[in-house]
Order: C-alpha cells, then sequence, then structure tokens
C-alpha cells in the first residue's frame, strides 16, 4: 500500500523545481527529479493496478517536474492528504527559459503556461491549504516552504540552482523581440 502523505511539485518545468527539490531535500523530504524515472514508474503501474509512482513512493517523500506537474489529479486521487507545490515565475523570463530548452514560439509556451496554473487553481480552489503558490524564481526562499510544510527555516541560505545565465538570456529575449520562433 502506498504512502498516504507526499509532496508534490507541480510547476512547469523551469519555474525553479530543481531549487525546489534541493530544498525539500535539505528540509528532510528526499526529493525525486527525474522525468525518466516517474514516467517509467507511471507507464508500469497503469498495467500492474499499483499507485502512480509504485514504489518509488516508498523511496521518496516528494517528487518534482515532469510529469508530476501534469498529474496531480491523479496523484491526489491515490495519495490522499498530499501537499501540492505550485512553483510559478514571472512570465517572460520563464518563457526566455522555457524556450531556449524547447524551442516552439513564444505564445506557444505562454498559452501553455496558462492553462496549466489555471488548471490547478481551478482543481485546488476548494482546498487551498493543500496548495502553495511558490514564487521560488522571485526569491521567495524559506519561509513560505517552511511554513506549508510545517517545518523549522534552516539558518543556511536557499540552495537555488539552473539560474538562467545571462548569455543565454540575452539571446532568447531577443528571439522574443525578433517574433518569438527558436
Amino acid at each position: 500500500m502506498a504512502k498516504t502523505s507526499l509532496i508534490f511539485g507541480i510547476g512547469m518545468n523551469k519555474t525553479g523545481t530543481s531549487s525546489l527539490t534541493n530544498a525539500l531535500y535539505d528540509l528532510g523530504f528526499p526529493c525525486l527529479h527525474s522525468a525518466k524515472k516517474a514516467k517509467a514508474a507511471v507507464r508500469a503501474n497503469q498495467v500492474s493496478g499499483f499507485a502512480p509512482l509504485h514504489p518509488l513512493d516508498r523511496q521518496y517523500m516528494a517528487f518534482c517536474d515532469s510529469p508530476i506537474n501534469y498529474m496531480f489529479r491523479e496523484l491526489d486521487a491515490a495519495y490522499p492528504g498530499s501537499r501540492f507545490i505550485l512553483t510559478i515565475r514571472d512570465m517572460e523570463p520563464w518563457v526566455v527559459s522555457r524556450m531556449s530548452q524547447f524551442g516552439s514560439s513564444a505564445e506557444r509556451h505562454r498559452q501553455e503556461w496558462h492553462e496549466h496554473v489555471a488548471a490547478v487553481l481551478a482543481y485546488f480552489s476548494e482546498r487551498q491549504s493543500d496548495l502553495l503558490v511558490y514564487d521560488l524564481c522571485g526569491g521567495e526562499g524559506w519561509p513560505p516552504l517552511c511554513r506549508f510544510l510545517h517545518v523549522p527555516i534552516p539558518e543556511h541560505p536557499f540552495p537555488w540552482k539552473n539560474k538562467t545565465g545571462k548569455k543565454r538570456r540575452r539571446r532568447f529575449e531577443q528571439m522574443l523581440r525578433r517574433g518569438g520562433q527558436a
């Protein structure tokens, strides 16, 4: 039987999910940030009838990034009492970061962002205490995360990861100005 209470980072990739993973580890919540492992478990468990993240749900207390972000409804049903963290950030820097990894158009990424955030907020509208909307990239750091998880704030700095470099950011900002195609 699966654990009933896990933590799920359901923000879109490029919203600080790597930093969130490290922060959760620092707070004592082993966290998986591996699309490959999570997708393999989900595929295997669709056939077996186990909970979506079996047996990873015995090894980790938290999960972030793809495909977790798109499975929030299924995960909520499979793991009652779990906590969900929607990492967000300012739209345009997110689009720049997203295009640097996936290409496509700026408009397509904006649309995907709006659809995902709207779906999460609508789903948790009656259970706001189960969802933390967390602007990690905006510098919120430890306080909101620790309050949400009911743990003390560490004395060491927040573990920031994968900040977009200035050179890559300039290149994709230029691309946005030229029409948003990668």
